[in-house]
Order: C-alpha cells, then sequence, then structure tokens
C-alpha cells in the first residue's frame, strides 16, 4: 500500500480530497478500464472482492485487480448517479472524512509510448460544502507519489494540478462553474509530449453530450512535468465532506469513455407562454412534451438571443414554473425537456415578461457581534429586489416588535455600527431592504449584548532559558491565580507570524500538562481565542500533544495526534479530553480540519459562539489568516463543529503525551477577531485629500484612505452650512474611497468624511464644498404600455428631481409627438382612442432645471373585443386588459364555424378596473376557442 503524503497539504488553489486507485501496464485495448460499482448496497470495505475485473466492455466492468484496499471505515454503496443520456449501472461509491484513502488497483499501467493519448470519465456528485475540495488524481506510482489532481479548486472551477507529495502547481481550469449537490459528467484527455515520454498536457470537459462526438472542450492544461512517464495509480482524495462518484470509465477514444444508453431524447416542449408577470416574478406554462419526459429546464436570459442559463427545473408532469426575479427589467425564457435519453432542443421561440420590481426580498446572514458600548452587523444583500438603502431595526424583546429604526445604510453596503447601544443590555435586531417600490421584509433576527469584556493575553514573558514550575503566578493579563504544572515548562524565544504583534518569549510543553486560570471564564455570547502552535518535526503517533479548554469535565481539544499521516504531517483535529488533573489524558476525535506539517508554526484561530439554552455551541477553526484584515479572518474556515458542547471554560491547557512537544505562544482572548490578532486597538486616522467635483444634479467626492486603523467602511456627510450640522448620507466600504451624492442642482452643499472600524469613528475631514449644476432630470426609463378597449395605460420609472411627467403620442415612429396630458404621477391613461390603431408614446421628466430627453418610445394598440384564442390547455387561462368600468365576458365554442359559431358564456361578466384580468378554464378540453367580448 504506498503512501498517500501527496494528500497532507493544499495544492496552490486547491485542497485535494478521496482515493481510488490503479496500477501496473496497459495493453492495446480501447476500453482500458470501467468501474460501474455493481457491489451490493452498504460498506465497501479493504478486501471487498472487485466485481470490474477481466475485460471491460461499454456495458460491464473490468480492468482492474482482485480486491479494493481502504484507509478505513466509511466508504459505502449507495444508489447510483445518472446522467442524461449516458450510459449507467445501479449503483456508486460515496466516501467521507474518516477515510484517508480506497481504491482498487488496474491490471496493467498506461505508457506514453503505447498509449498516446487517455480519456477518463467519471460522474461526481458533493452534497455539501467544505472549505475544501475532493477530486481525482492519477499517479506514477512512485515513491515519491507525483500525478495529476483532477477536481475542484479554491474557485469553484473544475481543475487540473501537479501533485508532489501533497504541492502542486494548478495548470488550467474548465470555464465552467461546480455547484455543490448537483452530478457532473466530467471528462479528462491526458496527451503525451512530442517524445513519447510523458503525459504532459490534456483537455477537460463538464456535461458533455454521450454518445456524439468529441466536441471542443471547457478548458485545457498543459506544463513541463516530466514525472508522469506513465498512469499506475488512479486515486481519488477527500476534503471535508461527503462525495459520490460513479461510472468510472478509461479509455484510448472520446467514444469510450462516453458511451450513449441508446434512449432518445424527448420532443421539444411547445406551447411556452406567460401566465402572469407580477411583483419581481414571472409565472410560466408549457404544454408537456412527448417522449416520457422526467423533467423540465427553464432557462433564462436577458436579451431574445441569448445566452441562455438554466434557473430551476421541474419534474413531470408538473409544467408550470414560477421565476422570482428582480422587476423592472425585461427577461427571455425557453424550456428544454429530459429523459434519461437526453436533453430536447430549447423551446423556440423565446417568450418574454417585464415583472413590475417588487420590494426586496429579506437580506440573509444577519450577523451580531458585540463590542464595548457598541454592535456591529453585517448581512447579505437580497437576491432579488435590488435595495438601494437599508433599514436597520432594534428591538430589547426577543422576537420584536422592532419599532425603531436606528439607522440606514446606502446599498451596496451591508454593514452597520450601533454605537448607541448600551453593555449589558441584550438587543435583537432585523435588516430590512428599499427600493423605489418600498420596504422589504425583515431579515431573520439576530442577538448581542455589548459588554466591557476586555479578553485575556498571556505572551509568557516569563524569564527565558527557565522553568515555568508548578505555582508560578501569573503575569498574563486577564487570567489569574499560578500556573499549575504536572510537568514543568520551559520558556525559550517567542514564535513569529507575519503581521502579528509579538512578545519576546513563548512556552515549550516537553511532556505532561500545564494550566492557568482565566480570570473571566468564558461561558456566553461569542469569544475568539488564538494562539500560535509549533509541534516538534516527526510524527507523534497517536500521542495527543496540542491546546485543550479546562471545564472541570470533558473539553475542547485542538493538535495533532487523533489521525497521524506520514513521517513528516498529520490532521490537526478538534477533539474532546477530559481536562480535569495533571495527568495526560487521551482524546476522543470531533473533526479532522487540515492536515499540517509537523515543525511547522501556526496562528490558530478559534471563534467559539455559546448557546446558553442547553443545545451545543459552535466552534469555527481558522489556520494561518492573514493578519490586519479588519473584521473576519481572510482565510476561509478549516472546519465548523455544531455537536459539542465545550461548557464553561476556565482556562487554557497544554498537554504532550509523548512523541515530541509543543510550543505555544501569544495566546489571545476577546470578544472579536480583530483583538485576538491585535489588528485593531484604536479608531482609525483621519481619512485626507477629501475633494469634491461638481456635475449636473451630483456631486463627485473622492478621498485618500485612513493610513493606520484598518477602516471597515467610511461614512459620508453633507450639511447645507459650512459649519454643520452634518448628516450622513451614505457610506462606503474598503478599497473604495470615492461617493457620488445624488442631488438637485443650483445650492452649495458641503462635505465630510470619517473612517470606521471596530474601536469607533475618526474624527471628520476638513469640510469640503460644491454647487452642483442645475439639470433637467434624466428621461423615465421603463416605459411600458397596456393595451384596453379604446384606451392605453402608460407606466414608468420614476426620475430623480422630477416634479411632474409630460406624456406624448405620435401616429407615426419617430413622430411628430403631439403633447397630451401632464402629471405627477409614474402612470398615465390615454382614453377615447381608435381600436385597432397603433399609437406610439414617449414620455419626459419635468423639474426645476426644465425638462428631460423623451424616454424610449413604447407602442400599443388598443383593441376592441378579443380575437379567437385557439387551442387553450386545461388550467391555462385567457388574458387581457381589463378597462376601468367596460363591462367584459369570456364565451368559449366547441369549435370554429366563422359566423356559425356557437358561442357560449364563460361565468360572470366581469367589470373592468384598469388591471390585466386572467380567465381560467380548467376543465375544457384542448380544442376549444375563446374569445372575450365587451359591452
Amino acid at each position: 500500500m504506498k503512501s498517500l503524503n501527496k494528500f497532507q497539504s493544499s495544492l496552490a488553489s486547491l485542497t485535494v480530497s478521496l482515493v481510488l486507485l490503479m496500477m501496473t501496464s496497459i495493453a492495446s485495448a480501447d476500453i482500458l478500464a470501467y468501474e460501474p460499482f455493481d457491489y451490493p448496497l452498504g460498506a465497501l470495505n479493504g478486501g471487498t472482492p472487485t466485481t470490474a475485473t477481466g475485460v471491460p466492455t461499454a456495458t460491464t466492468g473490468g480492468g482492474f485487480t482482485a480486491t479494493w484496499f481502504s484507509g478505513g471505515a466509511g466508504t459505502t454503496i449507495v444508489d447510483g448517479l445518472t446522467y442524461p443520456g449516458l450510459q449507467v449501472s445501479n449503483n456508486a461509491l460515496q466516501w467521507s472524512t474518516s477515510v484517508p484513502y480506497h481504491g482498487e488497483n488496474l491490471a496493467t499501467a498506461i505508457l506514453p509510448s503505447t498509449t498516446p493519448s487517455v480519456y477518463v470519465s467519471f460522474l461526481y456528485n458533493a452534497p455539501s460544502y467544505t472549505a475544501n475540495k475532493s477530486g481525482f488524481a492519477v499517479d506514477n506510482g512512485a515513491a515519491s507519489n507525483e500525478g495529476y489532481y483532477m477536481g475542484m479548486t479554491s474557485s469553484g472551477t473544475f481543475g487540473v494540478a501537479t501533485v508532489a507529495n501533497g504541492s502542486g502547481t494548478v495548470l488550467g481550469t474548465a470555464s465552467e462553474t461546480i455547484n455543490f449537490n448537483t452530478t457532473y459528467f466530467i471528462v479528462v484527455k491526458f496527451d503525451k509530449d512530442s517524445a513519447g515520454t510523458y503525459y504532459k498536457s490534456g483537455s477537460i470537459w463538464i456535461n458533455p453530450t454521450p454518445g456524439a462526438s468529441e466536441p471542443a472542450a471547457s478548458g485545457t492544461f498543459t506544463g513541463s512535468y516530466t514525472a508522469m512517464n506513465k498512469i499506475q495509480d488512479f486515486l481519488t482524495a477527500l476534503g471535508g465532506s461527503i462525495v459520490k462518484t460513479d461510472e468510472i470509465r478509461l479509455g484510448t477514444t472520446w467514444a469510450d469513455v462516453t458511451p450513449s444508453n441508446g434512449a432518445s431524447p424527448p420532443a421539444t416542449p411547445t406551447g411556452l407562454m406567460v401566465d402572469s408577470s407580477g411583483d419581481n416574478s414571472v409565472s410560466l406554462s408549457w404544454n408537456p412534451a412527448t417522449g416520457s419526459p422526467t423533467s423540465y429546464n427553464v432557462k433564462r436570459a436577458t436579451t431574445s438571443g441569448g445566452s441562455y442559463s438554466t434557473i430551476g427545473t421541474t419534474t413531470s408532469p408538473t409544467v408550470s414554473y414560477t421565476d422570482s426575479v428582480t422587476g423592472g427589467a425585461t427577461y427571455f425564457y425557453v424550456v428544454s425537456a429530459v429523459n434519461v435519453g437526453g436533453e430536447s432542443a430549447d423551446s423556440s421561440p423565446p417568450v418574454s415578461a417585464t415583472p413590475t420590481l417588487g420590494v426586496p426580498t429579506a437580506p440573509a446572514d444577519l450577523e451580531a457581534n458585540s463590542g464595548d458600548s457598541q454592535i456591529t452587523l453585517t448581512w447579505t444583500a437580497p437576491a432579488i429586489g435590488n435595495p438601494s438603502s437599508y433599514n436597520v431595526k432594534r428591538s430589547t424583546i426577543d422576537g420584536g416588535p422592532y419599532t425603531d429604526i436606528i439607522g440606514t445604510t446606502t446599498a451596496p453596503t451591508t454593514s452597520y455600527v450601533d454605537t448607541t447601544a448600551i453593555n449589558g443590555t441584550a438587543y435583537h435586531y432585523v435588516v430590512s431592504g428599499v427600493n423605489a417600490t418600498g420596504e422589504g421584509i425583515n431579515s431573520t433576527q439576530a442577538s448581542a449584548t455589548p459588554s466591557t469584556y476586555t479578553g485575556a493575553y498571556e505572551p509568557f514573558d516569563y524569564p527565558v532559558e527557565d522553568n515555568l514550575d508548578n505555582g508560578t503566578p501569573t503575569t498574563g493579563d486577564g487570567f489569574t491565580g499560578n500556573w499549575t504544572c504536572g510537568v514543568s515548562g520551559w520558556i525559550l524565544s517567542g514564535l513569529t507570524y507575519t503581521g502579528l504583534p509579538v512578545a519576546n518569549n513563548a512556552m515549550r510543553t516537553p511532556a505532561g500538562r500545564q494550566t492557568v486560570s482565566l480570570a473571566e471564564p468564558l461561558s456566553s455570547g461569542e469569544r475568539w481565542i488564538s494562539f500560535l502552535y509549533k509541534t516538534s518535526p516527526g510524527n507523534p503517533g497517536a500521542n495527543i500533544n496540542g491546546v485543550y479548554f479546562p471545564n472541570g469535565g470533558s473539553g475542547l481539544f485542538f493538535g495533532f495526534g487523533l489521525n497521524p499521516n506520514s513521517a513528516t504531517d498529520g490532521y490537526l483535529s478538534l477533539a474532546s479530553i477530559n481536562t480535569t488533573g495533571t495527568g495526560v489524558q487521551g482524546a476522543t476525535k470531533l473533526k479532522d480540519l487540515a492536515l499540517g506539517t509537523y515543525g511547522a508554526t501556526y496562528l490558530v484561530v478559534l471563534r467559539i459562539q455559546f448557546d446558553t439554552s442547553g443545545n451545543n455551541d459552535t466552534i469555527t477553526a481558522y489556520l494561518n489568516p492573514t493578519m490586519n484584515a479588519a473584521g473576519e479572518p481572510t482565510a476561509s474556515e478549516v472546519g465548523i463543529l455544531t455537536t459539542f458542547d465545550v461548557g464553561t471554560i476556565s482556562g487554557i491547557g497544554m498537554q504532550v503525551a509523548g512523541g515530541g512537544e509543543i510550543i505555544v505562544d501569544e495566546i489571545r482572548v476577546a470578544e472579536n477577531y480583530n483583538k485576538v490578532v491585535d489588528a485593531v486597538t484604536a479608531p482609525p486616522s483621519v481619512p485626507t485629500g477629501l475633494s469634491a467635483t461638481p456635475g449636473d444634479n451630483q456631486v463627485s467626492l473622492s478621498w485618500t484612505g485612513s493610513t493606520s486603523g484598518y477602516p471597515t467602511s467610511y461614512n459620508v456627510k453633507r450639511s447645507d452650512t459650512s459649519g454643520g450640522t452634518y448628516e450622513i448620507i451614505g457610506s462606503t466600504t474598503p478599497p473604495n474611497v470615492s461617493y457620488i451624492d445624488t442631488i438637485l442642482g443650483g445650492t452649495t452643499y458641503y462635505y465630510a468624511v470619517s473612517a470606521v472600524n471596530i474601536e469607533g469613528e475618526s474624527a471628520d475631514t476638513p469640510f469640503v464644498s460644491a454647487t452642483p449644476i442645475l439639470a433637467p432630470p434624466v428621461a423615465p426609463g421603463g416605459v411600458s404600455g397596456l393595451e384596453g378597449d379604446s384606451q392605453v395605460s402608460l407606466s414608468w420609472s420614476a426620475s430623480p428631481f422630477a416634479t411632474s411627467y409630460e406624456v406624448f403620442r405620435a401616429f407615426d415612429v419617430g413622430g411628430p409627438y403631439d403633447s397630451i396630458g401632464t402629471t405627477t404621477d409614474l402612470t398615465y391613461i390615454d382614453s377615447g382612442l381608435l381600436n385597432g390603431q397603433t399609437y406610439h408614446y414617449v414620455v419626459v421628466a419635468i423639474g426645476a432645471g426644465g425638462a428631460s430627453l423623451d424616454s424610449s418610445s413604447v407602442s400599443v394598440s388598443p383593441f376592441g373585443p378579443l380575437p379567437l384564442v385557439l387551442s387553450i390547455e386545461p388550467g391555462v387561462g385567457i388574458s387581457w386588459f381589463a378597462a376601468s368600468g367596460v363591462i367584459y365576458q369570456v364565451q368559449w365554442a366547441s369549435e370554429d364555424l366563422g359566423t356559425e359559431t356557437v358561442w357560449n358564456d364563460l361565468g360572470d361578466q366581469i367589470i373592468g378596473d384598469d388591471s390585466t384580468i386572467t380567465v381560467f378554464d380548467p376543465m375544457a378540453p384542448t380544442d376549444y376557442i375563446y374569445q372575450v367580448i365587451s359591452f
């Protein structure tokens, strides 16, 4: 069994994860190997006989040796993955983080001299997110463990990278983004170099069509890698989540690894129509496709011809879909049908709709972080509604009501610092988005309690080159009493980390335990703990060497010893450990975080969110974040643990059970991230160089950012007088140091800017002034018209600084246009028109600076009784604009006999109210016809 060192650290921008193996020398056959995973459902352990032996075919497995090998339990056979049109078997392989490797060997190795190109295909699905990425690798079988990794990159694309004992370089990626919980059909081709000695380049395809000719690749890779003189092992590696794979094929041609199942795709769906278009939503329906579709893909674009993206799917027989999308723009839709034979062509022609702009949906991921007399809020912008600002609301009652709007922010800023909070009072917050239509719904609640908690800091400023004995008084701020040592520690020169402020000394734990108590135990709210951690070189084996957090019982542990991997590296893990007494203890692993190198120095940051309701706490671990970045760690978390109660943390402890020693330094405890890395200790410096440039109804501001204090935002302030009072009109997030104030011209305004970080706000800059030019409003946008009986209903979007709008009409495209009325509203009804005549309209905004340019024109033809509507499907209705006060009757007929058609009333008469009305006939046969008449 070979060493898997290459999976023990990240690859440049990749983190490798999972393991399948293949071996020995390839003969000149087209289909080299095929693993369909035809094993019974349940565990697949090492030593399980492989069913993929013998000569492989397109439908039967083969090409592998006798048995599977495994690095641990946790690999199972589950229901198989599928992909439209691909020949597949029944089952698939699933594995998790507890399996460092798993695989089987090929009968023969693949040589560039005899196999110039090798195609590899497989189905891949990662059902859950992890900071580490998972994929496959092919290996040369040498002790140096060198090969190519094929899988997820840190940016979410699929790529190929070199592998050499855990280090590597990304050589190329596909253009598509890989989503979690989605099955992908992936093909990778390896090509030999000109000398026929190494595999050095190749191509990548994501979701090609099975059974079709080889298409253009999604991406390519190339390099000067001189290790791949053969492919002997086929590896899959794991990184922090559950992963599934299926249908692994190797071949010498495209057709070998992309076999079709022989089924035909469904027919293209017909009858796609927009049933309704409302606030931030479009409802679609279509006719069922023939050919036994299993599902339908709904696709959307912002232009009629162009690039359509799948926005949702429906499971047959459902032939309707509601798209939630930001209103105020025109969207185009097509639909395709899918079955086991593949996907149909998209429906044609596309249909379009312009939903009205509704209020924003709720902001997401609201977080509240407490500080001294303040609480910092952050959130994610709503997916729909394009808010221009946010309202921040607060309550002292859990669950509200939230009666106070304590502040606003201007989009795209998604943070707010509440500096009016009182220490010791619990506050509950929600945030809502606001756009031109109005205010959206509140976010979920986030709560925090500000406090004067000052934290703790142990820099180990004890005499250097001396023991730290049992009973030594602590000198660390925020710690209390004496050190308790089963074995004395040793004080030596301190550890360092780029950008982290450090003192002179550190403590080495050669054996046993050493603990010190916190002056204020940790049991509620949110606390951050950081420390520098280094082990001696060499594998400690199963010895539990690390840092633990006493709680009078089973507490939290961080360190090595739970999952050693090789002589040079092993997994850094979270575990539970008995924290009582001075004797060393074993530990129970809770979560592997990441591969670490023995002898390396790590900055460890732990975020503990205490749950005081009796549930488990949330522990988030970070390794080696970049210093002096305000707010949150810049590195992705390496693990989140939600299955353990840390209890009340009363101190900090170090343990070495054997197999080496550890050095710990710079222990910090605080209520926010910045304080545990000592990145921010005071408000930012005052910004400099503020300038103001006037424009048409606007002032453009720019400034030079703060030189200290790592600001999280800048507040932009305005006054009507040079002496203030200045009000905050907006904010920006660094590195953005500019702002455009849209304001009515003709008046002089005065501006100042301040910088904000987690410690507070700087003083204002010296003020500057500008007098924007009084200019006409911009032309109204979004002009649309709805036809009615002898009338047209027009609507448009508001123009800033418009006090009224003038509507113009023409009989020809391009005019001449005649004024037909003015309004202060955003709608206008033009009545008394000739049905069937096409009218052309433009709208002009009027303001203090004059009249705007014409809006874009819209053409509308009013109508009388509606024409026949043929082939109405059950459940699909007939829609029309019903003018106010006009009486309408919907009628149906069983067949079209011209003037002899027998019409029947469908339902009661309807009185129009200047809105679009839809009437449904759910029981009608598909050959009925409909009309609407007015009285």
